[in-house]
């Protein structure tokens, strides 16, 4: 499935979550922020919140 990852196109599985999505990126959840279609997803919903075809993932470090 293709998604846009920070402005760049990205192909990864079908069906992943968000979190998948930063443990394949060898990223921690707890030190980045996420949005999905400019809407910041919350800590409690990374593990469950499904990415689609087409989704604008944008990863920002937290401070």
């Amino acid at each position: 499935m293709r998604i846009y990852l920070n402005t760049k196109e990205y192909e990864t599985e079908d069906g992943i979550t968000v979190n998948e999505l930063l443990r394949t990126l060898h990223k921690d959840s707890k030190k980045n922020m996420v949005s999905v279609d400019r809407r910041f997803i919350p800590q409690s919903e990374l593990a469950t919140f499904v990415l689609r075809e087409g989704c604008m993932v944008d990863i920002v470090p937290g401070i």
